[in-house]
């Protein structure tokens, strides 16, 4: 089974997929093996629809988020499809995965992020706030992000690895320049270095960036999501009147369906809209 996996994942270099995403199917397969040798399976050949439906059946035992359970759903999918098409497995293995409950995600109100915003201590805290409600870049993205990425006369940022490995531009305002001009001077801002910079000058992994997040989250009682802010800015811009086509360029989106998804509708937005058309209001005041 090893072997197969470390052929799985050397496939996926071969296609050019970004470090982060060969770092998550070898760590999601990693402990999808540990299961496997849990249930005594060893070899591919081994691998059934049945064993699948108990392993995520066992997730959603054990509480876990229908999307947790879903991304596991289609690694494993992903992984089984790849094992027929190489030769490790006779035939290739059916199994549904797991619906998605459709949720309403998470955006914040403009109150909420004054809030975030008032507690920033630090020039970084308030210009990392900003900048992610300004750009709506993906936590990949701002990871990765250089300071010779960003244009300080126009506002222009350079992603040369979006999602996909996709190069794209995004824009920021002037006020956020000026924050991230601020805050260049407390740190090593060669155009080599990252942006956003731990205590000690480095670049930010991802738990880091996370526990950074949930501090600031206790001192604003708002709780903090790197996907939160992208989906806000999506829809402060949308609720602004940005074309959709545009919001979907500067998202980094394929399609604008996805656009769609990431723009909610605001009850405030719902309760004025129907206030201004309502049709029993209008039957009355005639």
């Amino acid at each position: 089974m090893q072997d197969a996996i470390q052929d799985f994942i050397l496939s996926r270099q071969a296609k050019n997929c970004s470090p982060r995403t060969v770092e998550w199917y070898t760590y999601t397969l990693g402990r999808i093996n540990k299961w496997f040798i849990e249930k005594g399976v060893t070899h591919p050949e081994q691998i059934t629809s049945k064993l699948i439906r108990t392993i995520l059946s066992g997730l959603v035992d054990k509480d876990y988020s229908d999307s947790y359970v879903n991304i596991y759903a289609r690694v494993l999918k992903t992984f089984t499809k790849f094992l027929h098409k190489e030769g490790y497995i006779s035939k290739e293995i059916e199994f549904e995965l797991p619906k998605l409950v459709e949720k309403r995600q998470r955006v914040y109100s403009i109150q909420e992020i004054q809030k975030i915003l008032a507690v920033c201590k630090t020039r970084r805290d308030r210009a990392f706030i900003m900048f992610m409600v300004d750009s709506g870049v993906r936590l990949s993205e701002v990871l990765e992000l250089n300071w010779g990425d960003i244009d300080m006369d126009n506002g222009i940022v350079r992603i040369d690895y979006g999602k996909g490995r996709k190069f794209r531009t995004v824009v920021i305002s002037i006020e956020t320049r000026r924050a991230l001009i601020k805050y260049k001077k407390d740190i090593n801002s060669m155009d080599s270095k990252p942006v956003f910079q731990t205590t000690h000058g480095t670049r930010f992994t991802e738990p880091g960036l996370h526990s950074w997040m949930n501090r600031l989250s206790q001192k604003a009682g708002v709780h903090i999501t790197l996907h939160a802010l992208r989906r806000t800015f999506a829809t402060l811009c949308a609720k602004s009147q940005m074309d959709l086509f545009r919001l979907q360029a500067l998202m980094g989106h394929s399609s604008l369906e996805m656009t769609k998804k990431y723009v909610r509708t605001l009850d405030d937005d719902l309760i004025d809209a129907h206030q201004k058309h309502s049709p029993i209001d209008l039957i009355l005041r005639q």
